[in-house]
């Protein structure tokens, strides 16, 4: 009786693993084939030109004081001489400061666009697995995806988002 039990869930388990069903999808290019990706590109774009065309006037200014410092400091007191090396040290960590938080503004912002693009990919993705009976939907772009077994959805994918 056990050895019929047995044998029993043996075939039940094997039938329920090879009943899955699974595919996999490049979120990358569906990402970037959104007709909404090329907003969201454009005002990355506006917002790091501007960012930039700061830090440039900044590094300007910051090379106009050294400029200044190395033809004169050898006629300025000891006073002026500090002084002018403070303001360039002063200006360097402003800089740094200042790219930093350029630098987290553009990534804030690139998240809070990104976002509803995300969602809108995402819902395509598990309604396509829903309509497929899919067990898993693997993401190939990720690079974690070790075999490329199964269906390809990336074409399911872009007719749910209206991609051609």
């Amino acid at each position: 009786m056990k050895k019929i039990l047995l044998s029993f869930l043996a075939i039940c388990f094997s039938l329920m693993v090879f009943s899955q069903k699974f595919g996999h999808c490049d979120g990358q290019e569906i990402l970037s084939l959104m007709p909404e990706m090329k907003t969201v590109q454009a005002q990355l774009q506006t917002q790091a030109d501007q960012l930039k065309a700061h830090l440039t006037t900044e590094e300007t200014e910051l090379n106009k004081l050294i400029a200044e410092y190395e033809t004169q400091n050898n006629t300025w007191p000891e006073a002026i001489e500090q002084s002018k090396r403070q303001a360039i040290v002063n200006k360097q960590q402003e800089m740094g400061a200042f790219e930093q938080s350029a630098n987290d503004e553009i990534s804030q912002l690139q998240q809070k666009l990104l976002d509803p693009l995300l969602k809108q990919a995402t819902d395509a993705i598990e309604a396509v697995g829903k309509e497929n009976a899919f067990t898993y939907i693997f993401d190939a772009s990720t690079g974690l995806l070790l075999y490329r077994g199964g269906v390809d959805v990336t074409p399911m994918v872009k007719a749910k988002l209206g991609i051609q």
